[in-house]
């Protein structure tokens, strides 16, 4: 399985199984300005390291994987805490 995603955020675009069908993926996603790498999926999760952010709701400092930094799965964000 091939894995697009965004090297400075690790948010991923799209998996495909073919690396072919990852390199037309990477060629749409690139005419669109996308900062975007091909990697396995045991590359990605190497790369996918437990940052540190602090909790808004208890204000301790939590580990999650970089991947989920801003989103939705992020406890330092007030989505996190509105879902």
């Amino acid at each position: 399985m091939f894995v697009l995603y965004d090297p400075d955020t690790m948010y991923i675009y799209s998996k495909r199984a073919s690396k072919r069908g990852a390199a037309i993926s990477m060629a749409a996603l690139k005419k669109n300005k996308k900062n975007v790498v091909i990697g396995s999926e045991e590359e990605y999760n190497k790369y996918n390291i437990l940052v540190p952010v602090v909790s808004i709701g208890s204000g301790k400092t939590v580990m999650i994987p970089r991947s989920d930094v801003g989103t939705c799965c992020d406890p330092s964000m007030d989505i996190y805490w509105s879902m």
